[in-house]
């Protein structure tokens, strides 16, 4: 899809609302470690809210 602009960002627009609708944690390669987070609705788009872990993982 990233071939045609016009549609690579209606396919993310759309996924982003679903994912924000349903609260889905997602994994993204270039999030803070983990590397895991959160989608959430606004009122005027979605949100992503990293997870970062904090403290001794040992």
């Amino acid at each position: 899809m990233d071939l045609d602009p016009e549609t690579a960002v209606k396919t993310r627009q759309k996924l982003f609302k679903v994912m924000a609708s349903e609260k889905a944690r997602v994994h993204g390669f270039y999030s803070p470690w983990p590397g895991l987070g959160n989608f959430y609705p606004n009122a005027i788009n979605t949100l992503a809210i990293p997870n970062v872990l904090v403290g001794d993982l040992n």
